[in-house]
């Protein structure tokens, strides 16, 4: 936060003094913070205040210090949490808040800026290994943090971590520019999602599914699935699974199953079966659940 253009009295402690000494014991007194621009206003020489990393203006302090001893910006420590709540099949929601001596709040995260780097401390700090960046189409509107951005070396904390409160960005953003994430434990995945086509049928099940890999959060081209690699299983009873039908395309493979089911058999409560698949690579196994 950039805070606002003003003059403010110096802090307790400081005496007016002569002109160039009063000017290096204000600068000297900027904790927190760095000098990055200097001009003249009005013939009076002054200086503008950014703050370090994980720390923002106070809200009773403007970011111009001046020679005449009128003003002495204060950087304050701002704390930023988060949290991440399931939102769909892609991902889950970023939740963050901010509290400081003079500022707090809470909501989503603008995804302006937003990368790997961030998602995966925003992962670790939820219990996951591995974490990837990605945008969320939500109803939401209650974005409090904008333009996250992190050191390339801090891989656990948000502390030292930069981020803009929201209503002080320029950019405006969309509820399809939510931040989201994908957090995982492994740094291959294998994941499997069963389609819309896929139904509980009077004598059969029938599966449409596909099978992506992703390699630490990003795709990594699946190139062949064996079509003896699938059985269908139920809780409840033994059905009888058919050659699976594979084709890859684009990197992921496209399965379709059909999974008899015996003669009599009425749909169960709950309608639920997994289908456990070999592979892609020698010794895997992953099973696939689904609930009609």
């Amino acid at each position: 936060s950039s805070g606002i253009n003003a003059e403010w009295p110096l802090r307790p402690g400081l005496s007016e003094g002569s002109g160039q000494e009063k000017c290096d014991i204000l600068q000297q007194n900027v904790e927190n913070g760095k000098i990055v621009k200097k001009s003249t206003d009005g013939g009076r020489l002054r200086f503008t205040v950014e703050c370090d990393p994980g720390y923002w203006l106070s809200n009773s302090t403007g970011n111009l210090l001046y020679c005449n001893s009128t003003i002495l910006p204060e950087c304050e420590r701002v704390i930023i949490k988060t949290s991440i709540v399931a939102h769909n099949e892609e991902g889950h929601l970023v939740q963050v808040s901010y509290t400081s001596k003079s500022w707090n709040g809470n909501g989503t995260l603008c995804d302006d800026g937003w990368d790997n780097r961030e998602a995966g401390i925003i992962c670790r700090q939820n219990g996951f290994k591995y974490g990837k960046a990605i945008s969320l189409v939500t109803d939401r509107e209650d974005f409090v943090l904008t333009g996250l951005d992190c050191p390339c070396d801090e891989k656990e904390n948000l502390e030292r971590c930069s981020a803009t409160r929201y209503e002080d960005s320029e950019l405006p953003c969309l509820p399809e520019e939510t931040a989201g994430v994908r957090c995982y434990n492994q740094s291959t995945e294998i994941i499997g999602t069963f389609l819309k086509k896929t139904a509980s049928k009077k004598k059969a099940y029938k599966i449409f599914l596909s099978v992506e890999v992703n390699k630490f959060g990003e795709p990594f081209g699946l190139t062949r699935l064996h079509s003896s690699s699938f059985e269908v299983k139920s809780q409840s009873v033994k059905l009888k699974t058919g050659k699976a039908s594979v084709k890859v395309k684009e990197g992921a493979a496209f399965v379709t199953l059909i999974a008899k089911k015996p003669k009599g058999h009425g749909p169960p409560k709950p309608d639920c079966l997994t289908v456990e698949m070999e592979g892609p690579a020698n010794g895997q196994h992953h099973e696939f659940e689904h609930c009609f």
